[in-house]
């Protein structure tokens, strides 16, 4: 049997199953790292009002979460990365509100290969134009360095 991958990510409607494979590995992260320390690291260089990311990590060390809280006079957000015992990142979830009283949810799956397989979004309304499709760069997707803002450095960490 041939198995045929597409180069369009699927329709919401299509990411169900791959969405709760996906945060299986959320779970499976957050019980890795129970009970474990986490490194918070500020950036108050990254605008307009700063940033923060917070990483957990496993028994053996590998990054199995990773929190970037950001914002600024008018929205905020929080986006979390889960990684499987590899240290591969396969589930992101981003949560943000705007003062308008527009909230944002969404759930990103996240392949082996670290390419995004689907995902699912949801904004009340009154509308805000949070970014979409939610970009990398404001995606904790390693763990975090010593140094200038994350978010600005399109995710070039180690």
């Amino acid at each position: 049997m041939m198995l045929l991958l597409t180069a369009t990510p699927l329709r919401a409607e299509d990411c169900a199953a791959p969405l709760a494979a996906a945060e299986a590995y959320r779970t499976a992260a957050i019980d890795a790292a129970r009970g474990r320390a986490p490194l918070r690291r500020d950036y108050p260089d990254c605008p307009p009002l700063g940033a923060a990311v917070t990483e957990w990590r496993d028994a053996e060390g590998v990054l199995r979460r990773a929190s970037l809280r950001s914002g600024g006079e008018d929205s905020a957000f929080t986006a979390e990365t889960y990684f499987d015992a590899q240290g591969r990142p396969r589930f992101a979830y981003v949560s943000g509100g705007a003062v308008s009283g527009a909230r944002l949810t969404q759930r990103i799956a996240i392949g082996a290969d670290g390419r995004r397989i689907c995902e699912a979004r949801r904004v009340t309304v009154p509308v805000y134009p949070f970014p979409n499709p939610w970009p990398d760069a404001l995606l904790p997707l390693a763990a975090a360095r010593e140094g200038p803002c994350p978010t600005e450095q399109e995710n070039e960490r180690p």
